[in-house]
């Protein structure tokens, strides 16, 4: 009786078929990967009552912006900040800006009210080597329709930027003030969000503001805003 051999048998893969098995296993687990993040995302967005939409006022479709005025001697800073918030609306927020008041949702004006540039370090001649440019904006954006509930009224808002500048590598005084500009602009866009929750508005503002009729006028020195 022959003894039976208990040597295993062993099957031998060709290279090019053992890199097209891993490369088949390796797409099907990225694919089941991006699977579970879809519906992760679809959960968030419609079954927890989440939103992934811009965090915009979406009654709004319309925004008046009118040149910024300026208390300052500075020439045009408040023309290029006008500018700049123009362009940073229409690329950031879903609002379409219009020439005309009357035919606007809502209207957002400001007030230069302070520009300057101070020397923050000097060179070995005395001359400038790093100055600071800072400027600060009073903003309001207001309800600029009739007829609608008035949601919640805040004071005008201060919005103060600074920025460094180097003359030594041929940095201008305008291009200091640019890069203000730039964070000024950034700033108020990022203030037209909608806050979460109604902690700005109390029932008595609402029926006062009701019998009135009208809306309060403007007043970017001081007063109330009403704001979608």
């Amino acid at each position: 009786m022959s003894a039976q051999s208990t040597e295993p048998i062993r099957f031998q893969l060709s290279p090019r078929q053992g890199v097209a098995d891993a490369l088949t296993q390796k797409c099907s687990g990225r694919r089941e990967f991006l699977g579970l993040v879809a519906a992760g995302l679809a959960s968030l967005a419609t079954g927890c009552g989440y939103s992934i939409r811009p965090p915009y006022n979406q009654s709004i479709q319309t925004i008046y912006l009118p040149v910024f005025r300026s208390q300052r001697f500075r020439q045009d800073l408040n023309i290029q900040l006008t500018e700049l918030l123009r362009k940073e609306i229409l690329t950031r927020t879903p609002y379409k800006v219009v020439s005309n008041p009357e035919n606007a949702d809502a209207r957002l004006e400001g007030v230069v009210t302070f520009d300057d540039k101070n020397t923050m370090v000097e060179n070995p001649d005395n001359l400038p080597r790093q100055l600071m440019g800072t400027m600060t904006v009073n903003v309001a954006f207001v309800d600029n329709r009739t007829g609608v509930e008035r949601r919640r009224t805040i004071p005008a808002t201060l919005v103060t930027e600074s920025s460094s500048f180097y003359p030594e590598i041929g940095e201008s005084a305008t291009a200091g003030f640019q890069k203000v500009m730039v964070k000024i602009v950034r700033d108020i866009v990022n203030m037209m969000e909608e806050p979460w929750g109604d902690e700005y508005e109390t029932r008595d503002e609402l029926e006062a503001l009701d019998q009135v009729g009208t809306k309060p006028t403007p007043d970017l020195n001081s007063g109330v805003r009403v704001i979608p």
